[in-house]
């Protein structure tokens, strides 16, 4: 008789369940991030500054509308940048760009800040970040600032 392809001790199936855990808590954390994100955007931005007297029920439709766009931007991300630490190099740079000026502002700053100049601020942020490129993301930068370094081409 010949020998089972598949060996009868339970434990040779533990690695598989170990992975499925792990990957189940990636996915948990992955949503609740994108979730997380997208609440926020919808609160503070645009029931609070764009469109204070929306109901609650225009509110959780474009909160759905934003988990998608959050999910698409997420998804574009994680398959156009290939290593973990341009992850991270990609986030570092818009938390340090984006955010900490606004939260540097409103602590020591208060009476010279509003929710219209944090968005302002923000969004020309945002512009001048995707315009100085991105070599992680592999686009070139359409605004050369002073100190600019061409990337190489190894």
């Amino acid at each position: 008789m010949d020998e089972p392809k598949h060996p009868k001790n339970p434990l040779t199936r533990c690695p598989f369940a170990g992975l499925g855990a792990v990957s189940a808590a990636v996915m948990s954390s992955t949503d609740s991030s994108i979730l997380g994100v997208s609440t926020m955007f919808t609160r503070n931005v645009f029931v609070n500054v764009f469109y204070p007297k929306a109901s609650d029920r225009f509110t959780v439709w474009f909160l759905r509308g934003i988990v998608v766009i959050n999910t698409i931007i997420a998804m574009l991300i994680a398959i156009y940048v290939k290593t973990v630490y341009g992850l991270y190099l990609i986030c570092s740079d818009l938390v340090f760009i984006l955010l900490f000026p606004h939260l540097t502002l409103v602590v020591h700053a208060q009476r010279f800040t509003n929710k219209y100049g944090m968005v302002v601020g923000f969004s020309l942020a945002l512009i001048l970040r995707l315009l100085a490129g991105e070599p992680v993301l592999k686009y070139n930068a359409i605004v050369k600032f002073p100190y600019y370094k061409e990337p190489s081409t190894d």
